[in-house]
């Protein structure tokens, strides 16, 4: 099984420095012509289902990708962005001074003991995420899919796909209309490609 692991494209939220979370945001012009630039780099890739989060900015991705694979998008709320509570809508700046910088450092540091508030836990978060996974991977042995989500969903799966805690979290960090390539090896799932960008290198 080769699964491609797709963060969707820029939106206006991104270019201002705004978390978005579960706010539906759309995709901006930049991130329209992202996902095309995805869709080509995967055009000869023999795509059996194409899954997205229920979130426009990814949904308008994954439905980008797709026309070129002549498939419907299979929307999985599970995989859906870490919820922000009331730092959404905001930059770094204003979360620094509305909470705190030590809030802040220990979201950025340690996020297993950040406290975000009216939003989720990124242990429940992730939770929710890797279930979702699990949904989107059952009934493709063997087959190609294409999984367009968000930065704090792939981040808390490249913990749990290299088993480690969520104090790795950054580590796995995607780029707005960034690949990852994860393959089946036996039963283990293993990254063999993380946050290519060499698509969008006329983006950036």
């Amino acid at each position: 099984m080769r699964l491609f692991l797709v963060r969707h494209g820029t939106t206006g939220w991104n270019e201002s420095g705004k978390y978005q979370g579960t706010m539906d945001v759309p995709l901006s012009d930049q991130g329209r012509r992202e996902a095309g630039k995805v869709a080509d780099k995967l055009r000869r890739e023999d795509i059996k289902a194409i899954y997205s989060s229920n979130l426009i900015r990814a949904r308008e991705t994954a439905e980008i990708i797709a026309e070129s694979h002549n498939l419907q998008v299979i929307v999985i709320p599970e995989i859906g962005e870490i919820d922000f509570g009331e730092w959404e809508g905001l930059n770094e700046k204003e979360i620094r001074e509305r909470f705190g910088e030590e809030t802040y450092r220990v979201w950025l540091e340690d996020p297993e003991r950040a406290v975000i508030s009216g939003g989720d836990s990124i242990t429940d978060f992730s939770r929710r995420v890797v279930g979702g996974f699990n949904k989107v991977v059952e009934g493709h042995t063997g087959e190609a899919i294409v999984m367009v989500t968000h930065g704090g969903a792939l981040m808390a799966l490249g913990c749990y796909l290299h088993g480690e805690d969520l104090s790795c979290f950054r580590r796995y960090y995607h780029n707005n209309a960034a690949i990852s390539v994860v393959e089946l090896e036996g039963d283990v799932f293993r990254f063999k490609h993380l946050n290519v960008r060499d698509h969008l290198i006329d983006e950036n």
